[in-house]
């Protein structure tokens, strides 16, 4: 009988599984659909008897695990692209160390919902008194929403 290995080891290139697995949880961040989550949980859990004896041939499948397990934040900045202060907020985040975070933005000067149909939990989040606002989550659970920068990364380094 012929059949088709599957392999998860990540030797120089990560194997397919386990970039399945960083992405699905990627996914349940963006889209709050935990489908993606069971997925990934499945995967893990199809590979863990190798993950437990050799955990260093798997190194982007036990990150996927630890994006899913541990500190893992959603930011949303809400704002106007066009503005300054907007591209200057989002590029202090994105620059910021936060290994686990998904970080999604809400352009204000746009009127389609394209990120809203992606990712629903966004519609309530909005920016205040016309300033770039972030959100940040943890397992969608929500801190106040700030106008500050340095606000936002304490909340991000929590």
């Amino acid at each position: 009988m012929i059949v088709r290995s599957k392999t998860a080891y990540d030797g120089a290139i990560p194997s397919g599984n386990s970039v399945a697995v960083m992405n699905m949880v990627k996914l349940t961040r963006i889209t709050g659909n935990t489908k993606w989550a069971e997925l990934a949980e499945k995967t893990i859990r199809a590979f863990s008897e190798d993950v437990n004896r050799t955990p260093t041939g798997y190194t982007l499948m036990l990150t996927g695990f630890m994006f899913d397990t541990q500190n893992s934040k959603e930011i949303v900045i809400v704002g106007d692209s066009r503005n300054r202060n907007t591209t200057k907020f989002l590029h202090t985040i994105r620059a910021s160390y936060a290994p686990h975070k998904v970080l999604l933005f809400k352009d204000t000067s746009v009127s389609d919902n394209r990120l809203e149909q992606l990712a629903n939990w966004t519609s309530t989040q909005n920016s205040i008194n016309g300033k770039p606002t972030a959100y940040v989550c943890k397992n969608f659970a929500c801190n106040q929403p700030t106008s500050d920068i340095q606000t936002a990364l304490s909340f991000i380094n929590e």
